[in-house]
């Protein structure tokens, strides 16, 4: 199940429980996808490079072309942006706002990747294919 969480400085929904089986299908997408990715151009890396990164997500940064991937990765669906600059008030009545909008969500199965492309960098991102994942 998803639940409403306040973590890393923003309101967030990330799944609970067991979260092997998600990491491990992350962690194939990143590594045997990689062929297809651009690469990381060098105004993308000072840009990633301004956010306090570990040594280890700078070596992820620079193999894969994102700090947050593999061990680093936390699977999220962001609801806000930073939070950090939010009065007292305004991020509580967010986060309410939020669990009472999707505090009462059904269970989640993982049964289906979607790709998606940017066709420029900036664009909306497009939709091409949806796979069932089958165990």
């Amino acid at each position: 199940a998803l639940r409403v969480t306040d973590e890393d400085g923003f309101i967030s929904l990330r799944p609970s429980g067991n979260l092997s089986t998600l990491n491990a299908v992350a962690a194939a997408c990143v590594t045997r996808l990689h062929t297809f990715a651009a690469p990381l151009s060098q105004d993308d890396l000072i840009r990633r490079r301004k956010a306090p990164l570990t040594p280890q997500q700078d070596r992820l940064l620079v193999e894969w072309g994102y700090p947050w991937v593999l061990d680093q990765f936390r699977f999220h669906f962001s609801l806000t942006g930073p939070t950090s600059d939010m009065d007292a008030l305004t991020h509580d009545c967010l986060f309410q706002a939020s669990i009472n909008h999707f505090g009462a969500l059904a269970p989640c199965p993982f049964q289906h990747l979607s790709l998606f492309i940017e066709p420029t960098p900036g664009a909306d991102f497009r939709f091409v294919q949806q796979m069932e994942l089958r165990g």
